[in-house]
């Protein structure tokens, strides 16, 4: 699994811009060429549900997340307990958006709930779903082969700085 808390591969943004950012969200981790790890629970604020109540924290961090110039986004799902049909329609519309920008939404740790919610609703597909962040991890090295080096493949050793 990929070091978890403070840890973090520096991207464009500067130094006060990543600490601001893990401040807002503790469980970040941005791995070297603009991609980031983080738990989706803790972009919905104090639910574990995406829908119409946690939109728009959801909305205003992945804004947030934005101005660090990120290209791809790996969501952990383990804590989400429910997805209303807004929440879907938001996470498809921010999908194609990311990819639209040459990026990857990536969803990994589903719980089995959530994952028959996306396979009834023919939506397994449309997301790159993983079952751990191993990996979605492995998923975005082949796609950001330049980083190939910073993540060492399988195992994951990250090359790591400590911003406080």
């Amino acid at each position: 699994a990929l070091p978890r808390g403070r840890v973090f591969v520096m991207p464009e943004g500067t130094d006060s811009e990543i600490q601001r950012a893990q401040q807002v969200l503790p469980s970040l981790r941005l791995i070297k060429k603009k991609v980031a790890f983080v738990s989706m629970a803790e972009m919905c604020g104090t639910r574990n549900a995406i829908d119409e109540k946690s939109l728009p924290n959801i909305e205003g961090n992945i804004e947030f997340l934005r101005t660090l110039n990120l290209l791809s986004y790996a969501f952990d799902f383990s804590e989400i307990t429910y997805v209303s049909s807004s929440g879907l329609s938001y996470l498809v519309n921010s999908s194609d958006e990311i990819k639209q920008h040459g990026g990857e939404a990536i969803i990994y740790s589903i719980t089995p709930k959530i994952r028959q919610i996306l396979d009834v609703l023919g939506l397994e597909n449309f997301f790159d779903t993983f079952d751990d962040e191993a990996s979605a991890a492995d998923l975005l090295v082949i796609l950001h082969p330049r980083d190939r080096t910073a993540w060492g493949g399988r195992g994951h050793q990250l090359i790591r700085r400590n911003c406080f």
